[in-house]
């Protein structure tokens, strides 16, 4: 088996969601712990750096939120405010790393493929970042928009919208087609797409109790697994397809009749 390849032989097609997932991108991010790991600071850096943005500027145009108040108008008030440098800071914050989050899902395509995953391959992202960043950003909003229904919703349109960036990866795809295609590849599975997406949704952070590093491999695990449901549900193979042996033209009929 060589280094990178995840299946010795082609994988025949699942179409399914297979929890399975999980356990193998875990594998898939721990024997290329390097790349992944780098991808993630960077991911980090740009995450962080536009969070702390967001939060001096509320505070240089809000203030400080109020305390010891059960003035309602006045919480609320503060919220509405919060929400409207939040949100854009937002969209630009999933705009500056969407970049890295589609080079985790083109570093596990090269893996399904066979190939060997590279430190240098975190930038491969950056060849498609405008794509990536609206289709980030839709998914970002729609899935903002589903906090609405008590969180519910937020992981249903998540589930939905996962495969995304994985399928803008493996396609020349305009952004809106790329979302179109997750929506229409999870719709028979949209409750296990739910289901999936929130388990590795608490999975992602988990690494932060083992002194923050942990997270360099549970974060990437969140693109690394869904990119392995696209493969699945869109009936792609792990591994080289071994060549077919040459055999040959087939006689034609007149070839076959002995001379007389």
């Amino acid at each position: 088996m060589s280094e990178g390849q995840f299946a010795a032989y082609p994988r025949k097609p699942v179409r399914e969601i297979d929890f399975a997932v999980i356990s193998e991108g875990f594998s898939i991010v721990t024997k290329n712990w390097l790349p992944f790991s780098i991808a993630t600071v960077v991911l980090l850096l740009i995450g962080g750096v536009f969070q702390l943005g967001m939060y001096l500027l509320l505070i240089a145009a809000v203030g400080a939120p109020p305390t010891g108040t059960q003035d309602m108008n006045e919480l609320m008030s503060y919220m509405v405010k919060e929400y409207a440098i939040f949100i854009p800071g937002g969209v630009l914050m999933y705009t500056g790393m969407s970049p890295v989050m589609l080079s985790y899902c083109m570093m596990t395509f090269k893996h399904i493929r066979g190939e060997t995953i590279e430190t240098g391959d975190v930038a491969l992202g950056f060849g498609k970042m405008g794509q990536a960043a609206i289709v980030t950003i839709i998914t970002y909003v729609l899935s903002m928009l589903g906090i609405c229904a008590c969180y519910f919703g937020f992981f249903w349109v998540g589930g939905r919208l996962m495969l995304s960036l994985p399928a803008l990866a493996d396609k020349e795809l305009a952004p809106m087609d790329s979302v179109r295609e997750s929506w229409v590849l999870t719709a028979p599975h949209m409750w296990m797409a739910m289901l999936l997406y929130f388990v590795l949704y608490l999975i992602a952070p988990l690494g932060v109790i083992a002194c923050c590093v942990g997270v360099l491999i549970t974060f990437p695990m969140l693109y690394v697994c869904t990119t392995l449901v696209y493969r699945d549900l869109s009936g792609m193979t792990s591994g080289p397809i071994a060549p077919q042996p040459d055999m040959g033209v087939a006689p034609t009929e007149e070839e076959n009749q002995e001379p007389s």
